[in-house]
């Protein structure tokens, strides 16, 4: 191998994850053989027909999708938390290490060890975009086709962070969700919480659920939804005793509400402080997660107050 061949090559790897193909080695200038016999020195290592790699090349997650989908032989994308990986979302703790692509119909190309490849029949354009050139599934698609491997409360979770954030289309997420439902058990809490009337049922589950907790706990004067009776600026509150002088405010999806929400809240927290109130506050993550700390606050703010 020339200098001027070795040069071009390790341009070639520089750009390109550290990995080459025959055909790309043709198409830039390469002769024959010379990957074959790079590979018995020791300095390229084949790991799969055809496919080339720099044996001290330690490549990312990005890195090691770029090369499967490069060296397919029918279209593959980046696909579940490999694609919401690509877009920067942040990742479930036990979110699949191992490069996940996906291709259209049953055929199952050979993409090299660890690469774990899924196939559909249902992949539309709307499905697909390209994340710094590497061909992948959308945000939206992703988030659907891992939402039931996850528990509700990571479901809720990355559905509240892509839309909070906007790195998901909401309309668009609702319309793919109502498509691809069918089979797909973990698709409905995205389709309840997503529509347009998301909002008000995720507030009606979350206080079904945190009221009784509160009511558990020791509030049991607790009147839900009333305006305060020493704050009445405050307007409507969620939970409220007077007898413990305690007002409960819950907190929902973060994309569920706009600044002029946050602001309003603000108004009223202020209120009800200037009534002499107590004022907590809690995530729907308290609730479904750690209702034991809800219950242990508002025990201390009770024995306060006896």
């Amino acid at each position: 191998m020339t200098p001027g061949e070795r040069d071009t090559l390790t341009r070639f790897l520089r750009r390109n994850d550290q990995a080459i193909t025959k055909d790309e080695a043709l198409a830039v200038g390469l002769r024959p053989g010379q990957l074959r016999r790079l590979a018995e020195r020791g300095e390229l290592r084949r790991s799969r027909q055809g496919l080339y790699v720099v044996p001290s090349a330690s490549l990312s997650m990005a890195q090691r999708v770029a090369v499967a989908v490069r060296v397919a032989t029918t279209p593959a994308y980046a696909a579940r938390f490999s694609a919401l990986a690509l877009h920067g979302i942040r990742l479930p703790s036990h979110a699949a290490s191992r490069p996940e692509v996906v291709v259209r119909g049953t055929c199952r190309p050979d993409l090299g060890e660890g690469v774990v490849v899924h196939r559909t029949v249902q992949l539309e354009d709307i499905d697909l975009t390209a994340v710094a050139g590497i061909p992948s599934t959308t945000v939206e698609r992703a988030v659907i086709d891992v939402a039931s491997g996850l528990s509700t409360v990571q479901r809720l979770r990355l559905v509240d962070q892509v839309l909070f954030t906007g790195a998901a289309d909401r309309d668009t997420l609702v319309l793919r969700s109502d498509a691809l439902q069918r089979g797909r058990p973990g698709v409905r809490t995205i389709l309840r919480v997503a529509s347009s009337r998301g909002q008000q049922r995720f507030r009606s589950d979350l206080e079904r659920v945190a009221f009784p907790l509160l009511r558990a706990a020791g509030l049991d004067d607790l009147q839900t939804n009333v305006v305060p009776r020493h704050a009445p600026g405050a307007g409507e509150m969620d939970a409220v005793s007077e007898r413990f002088r305690v007002i409960v405010e819950l907190d929902g999806l973060r994309f569920h509400a706009d600044g002029r929400a946050r602001q309003r809240d603000n108004v009223k927290g202020n209120a009800a402080v200037l009534g002499s109130y107590t004022l907590l506050r809690f995530t729907w993550a308290d609730v479904m997660e750690r209702p034991e700390r809800i219950q242990a606050h508002v025990r201390t703010v009770i024995r306060r107050a006896a």
